[in-house]
C-alpha cells in the first residue's frame, strides 16, 4: 500500500498501486500528470514519460482524484463561457442591424414627404424598399412578418387537409 496526497482534501489515503510500482509520489508529480491528461495525453503515453508511474497508477489518479469530473465541469463553464459571447456578439449585431434598417426607414420616408412628383417606378422601388425594411426589423425583434405567418397557416392547412382526406377515405 502506497499513501497519496488527495488533490482536493489534502489527506493522504492508502492506495492499492499496481503491484509492480509501489513507489509513493508527491503532489508535483500527480499534477503534472493530471496536466498531461487534461491537455489529451492518455495514461500510456503519460507513464513513458521519465518520473512517472506506470499506466494502471495513472488509472487509479484518474478515479480517485476525480479528473474526468473535473474535466467535464471544466468543459461545461467553457460552453456556457462560449454561449455567453455567442449571444452577447449576436444581441450587438441585432442592435447595430436595427439601428441601420431604422436609419433606411426613416430615410426613404423623407424621401417620399420631401418629393411632389414622384414617378410610378421611383414610387413603387421607394414602397418595397420600406416594406423590406420593416419586415427585417420584425424578423430581427421576432416578430410575426407575412412570410412566417404564411409559413404557420401553410402547415395548418395542409394538416387540416390530410386530416379531412384521411377522415373521407374511411367512411367509404
Amino acid at each position: 500500500m502506497a499513501r497519496i496526497l488527495h488533490s482536493k482534501t489534502g489527506r493522504t489515503e492508502k492506495s492499492e498501486v499496481s503491484g509492480h510500482n509501489k513507489i509513493a509520489f508527491n503532489q508535483v508529480t500527480i499534477d503534472k500528470a493530471r496536466r498531461l491528461w487534461t491537455m489529451g495525453y492518455d495514461p500510456a503515453q503519460i507513464a513513458r514519460l521519465p518520473g512517472m508511474p506506470v499506466r494502471q497508477t495513472i488509472h487509479e489518479w484518474i478515479r480517485i482524484y476525480e479528473w474526468r469530473e473535473e474535466l467535464d465541469e471544466i468543459m461545461k463553464k467553457v460552453k456556457q463561457k462560449r454561449i455567453e459571447i455567442v449571444s452577447d456578439e449576436i444581441a450587438k449585431m441585432d442592435a447595430e442591424q436595427l439601428n441601420n434598417l431604422a436609419m433606411a426607414t426613416n430615410h426613404i420616408i423623407e424621401h417620399l414627404r420631401d418629393r411632389e412628383i414622384i414617378d410610378a417606378k421611383d414610387l413603387k422601388m421607394l414602397v418595397e424598399s420600406l416594406s423590406i425594411a420593416i419586415k427585417n426589423e420584425r424578423l430581427i425583434r421576432g416578430e410575426v412578418t407575412d412570410r412566417t405567418a404564411n409559413q404557420i397557416d401553410g402547415k395548418l392547412s395542409v394538416n387540416w387537409e390530410s386530416i379531412i382526406y384521411a377522415t373521407a377515405n374511411k367512411n367509404i
